[in-house]
């Protein structure tokens, strides 16, 4: 298999988000808004990743983003291959 054989291509992009190294995927609603009030992003603008909401920290040391909700392994795995285009690598 090439990558021409590929039917996504994650790739890094002018209008990708700057991501830092740390990424977390949330499965469910539920488990998503209590990181979001643990990590205090309730109330932060996030932006789509397909059908789900990308959250990035700011003004912290390290950023993080938090990602969610998803179902299903191959739709959380298109998630993380963008996210490692992106910068992700935890």
């Amino acid at each position: 298999m090439t990558i021409n054989d590929a039917i996504i291509n994650p790739a890094r992009t002018r209008n990708s988000p700057n991501l830092g190294k740390v990424a977390v995927l949330a499965a469910t609603k539920v488990d998503l808004n209590l990181l979001l009030e643990k990590l205090s992003l309730a109330d932060a603008r996030y932006r789509r990743i397909y059908t789900s909401r990308l959250y990035l920290t700011e003004n912290t040391d390290e950023p993080l983003a938090l990602v969610g909700p998803m179902m299903g392994a191959p739709y959380a795995t298109a998630i993380l291959e963008s996210l490692v285009a992106w910068g992700a690598r935890k």
